[in-house]
């Protein structure tokens, strides 16, 4: 395996381990990477308009 294997085969398992916790559902996964852009959204770069949006949701 190589190391680009290695770190796909870890983001994937990170990802099914987060949609496990938010069991499946669609609407809670997405729920829980806007609380996450909200709360590291100085760290993210965007444009205004997807900030404003961000910030109204």
């Amino acid at each position: 395996m190589t190391n680009n294997e290695s770190a796909l085969t870890l983001i994937r398992k990170i990802r099914q381990d987060i949609s496990e916790k938010y069991e499946h559902d669609p609407y809670k996964l997405v729920a829980h990477y806007i609380e996450f852009q909200k709360q590291f959204q100085t760290r993210f770069v965007s444009s205004p308009k997807l900030q404003q949006e961000i910030t109204d949701y």
